[in-house]
Order: structure tokens, then C-alpha cells, then sequence
């Protein structure tokens, strides 16, 4: 009657409406092998009803939804009048979606949730975005990480990001768009917004980095890493980038046999991270160098 997916039309399982429908389809395209699907990659994400919906499936079968993205989207459990007022808790929420899952919430240890909202909507309560990544936190048994991150897209838009432990939960504050798909910059078409980030490109980087379906170790990595030494000086550079693909790196020290080891002023609370340590007061000699980062866990890695 809304023109929406009717995410509060019951019974709510596996095998009834459009829930059967979504999951139905995703097992389709999955195991089609002419599409070649990692099975362990496989996601769901939609806007305002259809959020909710991607939120129904993604509890009613973890098994098979790696993910989801849950843009604006009415809490699983709510009724259709959710759509425009606040519905449900954080506790009644977590309950709904565990019992959906039924005997497959034991993959809701492997699974990671997006949630996010505009500041300008005004149709969907903003508050749906906490609530759900709140819930979903209580299910996968995560911890909010203190502050916030800056992302970007390939345009230069940005959007705030606040993090919950091992990258398992984000949700963006996406500012200035209203209730509609942030399409990125120069995106058009009914319920887009091009006030904002590319949700789709974030989704893809978000799912890909902190994958718990794959072979992750969940350290921070050092990804590149240059030295230098100059005559001149005796000056040695060493310098880089670290990146922690399951939350952020929170700092980072370089250690040079009989000199000490030496923290690295960078910028915290970053996925991606560069590092650079400078001394012109070596002797002629050998040394040995070595990088350390830590990430927002306490996890090092050299």
C-alpha cells in the first residue's frame, strides 16, 4: 500500500513474500556458475524500506549474506508507521534478528553490518543508523571505537565514519543529504543525492577490506616501505604506508639497532595511514631498521 517493500508484512521467514524472493535470487546468482561468485562474498544493501528489507534477509539467512548496508533504513521488527517515527530498541532489535536467523546465528560471528543517514532527511528517523549498528554490535559482541574518521571517494567528498571493533560495524554520517541514495558527486535520478559520497563505492571498499568470510588475518599490514641512506649528513629516511583493513591504525614507531626505537608522528584514527622517520645523526655503519604499527585494537604488526 506504500509502494514499498513490505519488510513488516508477516510471518517474516525464509520461505513467505518478497523475503523468499530476495534470498531466493541472491542463491540464484551465487550459484550460477557463469557469474562465477565467491559464495563468501555475497551482499545486501537498500534505502528506507528497502534497507529494512536488506536488514530482514541479512538475519533471516547470515549463511548466505556476508554483509549489509542499511542506508535509511526502519529497523528488522518494525512496523510500517516505523518508516516515519523511531520504533523498536537496541535490545528489542538484536532479539528480532537473532530469532529470525533461527538455528544460522552462529554466522553472525563471520558477518559485518553497514548502517548510514543523512542530515537532511527528514522522512526516516537519523537515529535508525545507531540503532542498528548498535544492534547489530550486541549480536556480533563488538565495542564502539572512540572517535571518528574522515572517508572520501574518488571526488573529494567526504562523509563521517565511526567504527566498531575489528571493522565488523561502520556507520557513516553522511552530510546533507536527505532521504535518498548518496549517488555521489554528479549523480542524478529520483531518491539519489549527490551531496555526499558514492555509498556504492564505499560499500564495495567496506565489504572487500573487512571481509570476515575470507583468509584475513585481521592485523595491520605495512604496505609499502622505503629506505633511504645519504652520505651527506649521514642522514637515513625510512618512510611508507600502513593500512588496517578491519578498523584503524592507531600509531606506529620504527626501531634502529643502537639507536633506539622512535614513534612516528601520523595521523590517527585512518585506515590508510603514510609514516616517515628522519635523522641525520648516524655514523658510517650497519643497521638494522624495522616499522611497527598498531592498529585501533591493540593488534601490532612489523
Amino acid at each position: 500500500g506504500y509502494s514499498c517493500w513490505g519488510y513488516w508484512e508477516g510471518p517474516i521467514s525464509r520461505t513467505n513474500k518478497d523475503y523468499k524472493n530476495v534470498i531466493d535470487l541472491a542463491i540464484a546468482l551465487r550459484d550460477d556458475p557463469s557469474y562465477g561468485i565467491d559464495p563468501n562474498q555475497v551482499y545486501v544493501a537498500g534505502l528506507s524500506s528497502g534497507g529494512a528489507m536488506a536488514m530482514t534477509v541479512g538475519c533471516l539467512a547470515p549463511e548466505i549474506f556476508a554483509g549489509m548496508g542499511l542506508d535509511a533504513a526502519p529497523s528488522t521488527g518494525t512496523s510500517s508507521n516505523g518508516a516515519f517515527s523511531l520504533e523498536g530498541s537496541v535490545a528489542s532489535v538484536a532479539a528480532d534478528c537473532k530469532t529470525f536467523a533461527g538455528g544460522n546465528a552462529s554466522y553472525f560471528d563471520t558477518q559485518i553490518t553497514n548502517t548510514a543517514y543523512g542530515t537532511g532527511d527528514y522522512t526516516t528517523p537519523q537515529g535508525y543508523g545507531l540503532q542498528n549498528a548498535e544492534a547489530m554490535a550486541s549480536i556480533y559482541g563488538v565495542t564502539k571505537v572512540a572517535g571518528t574518521n574522515q572517508v572520501s571517494d574518488y571526488t573529494g567528498k567526504t562523509a563521517s565514519e565511526t567504527r566498531w571493533s575489528d571493522g565488523r560495524i561502520s556507520m557513516l554520517e553522511l552530510g546533507g543529504v536527505g532521504h535518498a541514495w548518496p549517488g555521489g558527486l554528479g549523480s542524478s535520478g529520483s531518491w539519489t543525492d549527490s551531496s555526499s559520497i558514492n555509498y556504492g563505492m564505499y560499500l564495495a571498499k567496506y565489504f572487500a577490506n573487512n571481509n570476515m568470510r575470507l583468509n584475513n588475518d585481521g592485523l595491520p599490514k605495512v604496505i609499502s616501505f622505503d629506505l633511504e641512506a645519504t652520505q651527506s649528513g649521514s642522514c637515513l629516511i625510512a618512510s611508507g604506508t600502513a593500512h588496517d583493513p578491519y578498523g584503524f591504525i592507531a600509531g606506529a614507531e620504527v626501531a634502529i639497532s643502537g639507536k633506539g626505537v622512535f614513534p612516528l608522528e601520523i595521523e590517527p584514527n585512518k585506515e590508510f595511514v603514510d609514516f616517515i622517520y628522519q635523522s641525520c645523526d648516524f655514523e658510517a655503519g650497519d643497521y638494522s631498521v624495522a616499522v611497527q604499527v598498531k592498529d585501533s585494537d591493540g593488534n601490532k604488526a612489523l
